[in-house]
């Protein structure tokens, strides 16, 4: 009982160890993509996205403020996610996320059409340093509307509170709307991340196969014998060893 908060914190430590090292990863290979596109895909040339409805959302700056609650918000599943496997299958969807839309970006880019005014203030200060930082490539999927979608079915699936999934899923919905209204992504983007995120968060939730203890202890007779065979002399030599030895 005593090493009860101590293993806690261990855990918590390996755990968000994982998670920052996957999210800077995919950070560091969405920006790599991001700026390949931008050096050998003609603009003219991306994956035509625009819609009739695009041109009826409005450039909102202030939800920018939502856009950036995304990148603390992928440490959340760290608060439900308190059992080994649930958190591992949580990882293993993200990756398999980061894998479907980087060889998306890579062989549809596509392109976002910025707006070419902003107005001055704090929250069109940071919508220009969005801009400045994403190319706008890399626009479908919305990995931002994707890996908030899977933010929340993990709190729907494991979390005790209520209040907690609601609370998740109005802000996944929040992150989801800003990618519009700050005009980082077109609105066919935004399913496309739902559909990408309940993709991945089934596939890693498909049980893994069990074998049947026959098949297990078969197996592991066959690798005994095996390893005896290998690596052990079989015991007639070993008598003729002793008897050689002891004439000598």
């Amino acid at each position: 009982m005593q090493n009860r908060p101590s293993e806690t914190r261990a855990t918590l430590r390996e755990r968000l160890g994982w998670t920052l090292l996957l999210v800077a990863v995919s950070g560091f290979g969405f920006m790599y993509i991001d700026a390949r596109n931008a050096m050998f895909t003609d603009a003219g040339n991306a994956l035509p996205l625009e819609t009739r409805l695009d041109a009826y959302i409005p450039f909102v700056p202030e939800f920018v403020l939502a856009y950036y609650l995304y990148y603390p918000w992928l440490l959340l599943p760290l608060l439900v996610l308190k059992e080994r496997e649930p958190y591992f299958r949580a990882l293993l969807a993200f990756l398999i996320m980061q894998i479907v839309a980087g060889v998306t970006f890579v062989a549809f880019p596509s392109y976002m059409v910025r707006p070419e005014v902003i107005p001055p203030g704090m929250a069109g200060d940071l919508v220009r340093a969005i801009y400045r930082t994403d190319m706008g490539w890399n626009v479908f999927p919305s990995l931002h509307v994707a890996h908030s979608v899977l933010v929340a079915l993990l709190f729907f699936k494991h979390a005790r509170s209520a209040f907690a999934v609601i609370s998740v899923a109005v802000g996944s919905a929040l992150i989801s709307a800003s990618t519009v209204l700050i005009k980082q992504h077109w609105i066919v983007d935004v399913p496309a991340g739902i559909a990408l995120a309940w993709f991945c968060f089934r596939l890693a939730q498909m049980p893994l196969p069990v074998a049947e203890p026959s098949r297990i202890a078969a197996r592991n007779a066959r690798a005994l014998a095996w390893r005896d065979a290998l690596f052990m002399r079989p015991p007639g030599s070993r008598r003729a060893g002793e008897k050689r030895d002891t004439l000598s």
